[in-house]
């Protein structure tokens, strides 16, 4: 049965990396039973997308884009479990991240207290990032229908993921005079690998005047607000993706001339700081 809607970006890999984890009726990552006949709808893919990327430790550890959202929510399989089953038990190999479709399950924490999930919960993301067992088990309290993301296409996207951001960061880099003037061509294309990405939520102070001495910051999802000028002279002037702040302290080692302030919901900022290499 159809238990996925893919997108038109769908990449041939992806395509592989399914089809060796499901196999005769079940996920051959977790062993449980696919829900034959399902197709996911436009709703159930923004919940899967809103569930991935409001994951804290997703969102926080990994960073993912808007697009690896969006591969990880197709990559997704149905698989639905009776009432009274064990999803995994404490011990078991991580290997799967957990999205409630529907049905209520229960967790048994080392303390032996219980936390009950239900539609829209999700569970097990630190399996997809580190190799290490169960730190708990988890049993349906009543017959559940679970999405599945195996570890496996969460690497192979995440990789792809890494792949392209160093292509868009190279690109990014390329265009800022500062970097193209003082750094060989050959050095400046492995830049990249040293940029430092950081998460800021809305409001928070990018970089602080008189502070962060030697830092470049390149907005590169959302945007930040500084003041231009001092007084009631001062102006809100406002950057976008792609713009960035700091080429007078990358190159002269010098704090920060103005404080940068995140105006968006959210925002992705890279930092180059001049420490980590010799300009």
């Amino acid at each position: 049965g159809n238990v996925g809607v893919k997108s038109s970006g769908e990449l041939g890999a992806e395509t592989r990396t399914e089809a060796k984890e499901v196999k005769e009726g079940h996920c051959a990552v977790t062993g449980h039973k696919l829900v034959e006949g399902y197709t996911q709808t436009a709703d159930d893919r923004a919940q899967l997308v809103s569930a991935v990327k409001n994951n804290k430790v997703l969102a926080e550890v990994i960073g993912l884009t808007d697009e690896q959202c969006g591969m990880l929510a197709d990559a997704v399989h149905l698989v639905e479990i009776e009432s009274g089953k064990k999803v995994f038990r404490k011990g078991d190999v991580g290997n799967a991240y957990f999205i409630v479709f529907e049905g209520l399950l229960k967790v048994v924490l080392p303390n032996s207290a219980e936390v009950l999930l239900r539609t829209g919960d999700t569970f097990g993301e630190l399996a997809l990032m580190y190799d290490e067992p169960r730190s708990a088990t988890v049993a349906t309290a009543r017959a559940c229908r679970l999405w599945v993301l195996p570890r496996p296409a969460f690497k192979e996207i995440t990789q792809i993921g890494a792949k392209r951001k160093f292509e868009e960061y190279a690109k990014i880099l390329s265009t800022i005079p500062a970097l193209a003037k003082a750094v060989d061509p050959f050095y400046l294309n492995m830049l990249p690998e040293i940029l430092e990405e950081t998460t800021f939520r809305k409001g928070d102070a990018v970089c602080v005047e008189g502070e962060d001495e030697g830092e470049l910051f390149i907005i590169f999802e959302g945007s930040c607000s500084y003041l231009d000028g001092k007084g009631d002279d001062a102006e809100l002037k406002y950057l976008h993706a792609g713009d960035w702040a700091g080429e007078e302290q990358l190159v002269g080692k010098v704090p920060a001339a103005r404080t940068l302030t995140v105006s968006s919901e959210r925002a992705a900022v890279l930092v180059l700081n001049s420490a980590h290499y010799q300009l």
